[in-house]
């Protein structure tokens, strides 16, 4: 059965552990997306959530071709949907389980799977009718056909093959030293299916016990089609090719597949890999000590970024005269705004290529976390966040490198904007990754054993995405979990962590891309800070990025005489502002 890539999970334990029962509960989940989040961490894999309701956002649309796409803008780790499985089962027997399914379940049931893709041109071409309810928008009365009991019908296997193979997803896993575990059970989600391929996708999900939960890994326009990777990103071109033909008879002629083509000589980058897989099962077999293989990876890692350096190079060199290169180019976002010239942001580009040697970098920083070497361990995963953010935002392996990354830059002992800026993307990414619920945070802490502060359980008090006002939201007499710091949401990408620091609190915000430091308006109160672009604290301005805007209520009163102006970290781009607690 088709695998794609490791993006998320939680540990098992012994036994199934059911979320809490309640009408109201299952209204909080139904509108809000609002879970026990806490305790569906503690589900073995594929493990029942219920009675756990299903999610869909308010602004995704099904469209014509089978496209799941947002109807609305949406921000960085925005909760997409949550849905339990449809069918889950060892790989080998879920062909038979969804038959015997088919045979008995009622009219809707065997009228949704056969909507799902991988039927023909035509069926899957056409629109899927509005009665269906695929994403739970409206409701659907099935008490009638459930309690009618359907005799059997028949069903042919060969039918249901193709949408198998195109809409199963492996129940993929981390364990705890971040690394994906085999996956043992293969399954259908509903809303899923309809996710598009994409070598660079800008979903992410997790698994909870059968519960599939997606998020906005990147900031979302409106009409955007909703991807995930079929297959790993974190692999060169022609391995992502040969997966997807093979597991879903797909050919990928993306932005980033072209580009890798042109540049990449696939007999250098095979040779590349080839040595990574020798002094892995050298390791294994006991050939060689740790310290050997470190030696080993460190040569390969220099050897791989030289690959990718010379890549960026000959894309610079023909991106003026060469179309194919130009308009892969164009299409990555890596042309340069350089005024009468075209010219490529080299930097960009070589990290673009580097992530296709993701598993050489990662195996180099480990090693060397293991030996104590803790600087270059450190550096090591911090290169393999940044590449991350490139092929695979905010997923599984993103949120717990950018952690791994954070404690060894503790690790070291240095103080300053390099541990400052590790910290934030640690809590960023896991954040986005998992959702903002304090319960589960904590949580997350307890099981990987990460320190109570780094996650901003402990003395960080919130880091969120501020998101898009939704009016078109169900305005429910059951309000969702209460934050420590409440966010009125009137913009989108404002990011900002609120830390208290002996005796005053530290509001941090970090500037969009495009956005002078002195465009952000600051209007502070005695419990409410407000920041806006446009520079006259009314998000006015017709600049980039004007229109975005935040509100933080701060959980004590400060004394706004007493405040020194703000300062602005060119690293990271973080506006700072520290607030004196009144006494």
């Amino acid at each position: 059965m088709p695998r794609r890539s490791a993006d998320g999970g939680a540990a098992p334990v012994a036994t199934t552990v059911a979320v809490a029962s309640g009408d109201e509960q299952r209204l909080r989940e139904r509108t809000h997306g609002d879970y026990q989040w806490e305790v569906l961490l503690r589900l073995a894999p594929g493990a029942s959530a219920a009675p756990a309701a299903d999610f869909a956002h308010p602004g995704l649309t099904l469209r014509a071709g089978r496209r799941l796409e947002c109807s609305q803008p949406l921000a960085e780790g925005d909760l997409l949907f949550a849905c339990r499985a449809w069918a889950l089962a060892p790989g080998a027997q879920l062909q038979g389980q969804v038959v015997d399914k088919l045979q008995t379940c009622t009219q809707i049931e065997h009228d949704r799977f056969f909507c799902l893709p991988g039927g023909d041109a035509s069926s899957d071409g056409g629109a899927i009718p509005a009665s269906l309810n695929i994403l739970g928008h409206h409701a659907v009365d099935e008490r009638e056909q459930s309690q009618c009991g359907v005799a059997s019908r028949c069903v042919d296997p060969e039918a249901v093959r193709p949408r198998l193979r195109r809409s199963a997803l492996a129940l993929d896993r981390l364990n705890e030293e971040g690394a994906a575990d085999e996956a043992e059970m293969i399954g259908i989600w509903l809303p899923a299916a309809f996710l598009g391929h994409s070598c660079i996708p800008n979903v992410s999900y997790a698994f909870f016990g059968d519960l599939m939960v997606c998020r906005a890994a990147r900031r979302l326009e409106a009409g955007t089609e909703l991807c995930c990777a079929y297959v790993s990103s974190l692999q060169p071109h022609y391995l992502r090719r040969a997966g997807l033909q093979q597991k879903f008879g797909m050919a990928c002629a993306c932005a980033r597949c072209r580009l890798e083509e042109l540049v990449m000589d696939r007999a250098s980058v095979r040779q590349l890999l080839a040595r990574l897989d020798d002094i892995v099962d050298r390791l294994a077999d006991g050939e060689q000590d740790l310290k050997a293989a470190c030696r080993g990876l460190e040569a390969l890692a220099s050897d791989a970024s030289r690959r990718a350096s010379e890549g960026a190079a000959a894309v610079q060199a023909v991106v003026a005269s060469d179309a194919a290169v130009r308009g892969a180019c164009l299409e990555l976002g890596l042309l340069a705004d350089t005024p009468g010239k075209t010219s490529a942001r080299r930097e960009n580009v070589e990290r673009l290529l580097c992530a296709s040697f993701l598993p050489c970098f990662k195996a180099l920083a480990f090693a060397q976390q293991r030996l104590g070497e803790h600087r270059a361990s450190s550096s090591g995963y911090g290169r393999c966040v940044q590449l991350l953010e490139q092929v695979a935002p905010a997923s599984a392996y993103h949120a717990h490198w950018a952690v791994e990354h954070a404690l060894e830059s503790r690790k070291v002992g240095t103080a300053g904007e390099d541990v400052d800026q590790s910290a934030h993307n640690a809590q960023r990414w896991v954040r986005v990754h998992y959702g903002l619920s304090e319960r589960m945070l904590r949580a997350l802490e307890q099981r990987y054993k990460w320190p109570a502060d780094l996650l901003g359980t402990g003395a960080v008090i919130a880091t969120v995405e501020v998101v898009v006002s939704r009016a078109d939201v169900p305005t429910q007499p059951v309000a969702p979990e209460k934050p420590d710091v409440v966010v009125s949401a009137q913009g989108a990408n404002l990011h900002h962590t609120l830390e208290e620091m002996g005796g005053s609190f530290r509001l941090s915000i970090q500037v969009p891309d495009g956005v002078d430091s002195s465009d952000i308006g600051l209007d502070v109160g005695s419990r409410r800070v407000l920041a806006s672009v446009g520079g006259d604290g009314s998000g006015g301005g017709g600049g980039r990025g004007a229109g975005l805007a935040l509100t933080v209520e701060l959980p004590r009163e400060v004394d706004v005489e007493l405040a020194p102006p703000a300062k602005f970290k060119r690293k990271g781009r973080w506006l700072i502002l520290d607030l004196p607690l009144k006494a």
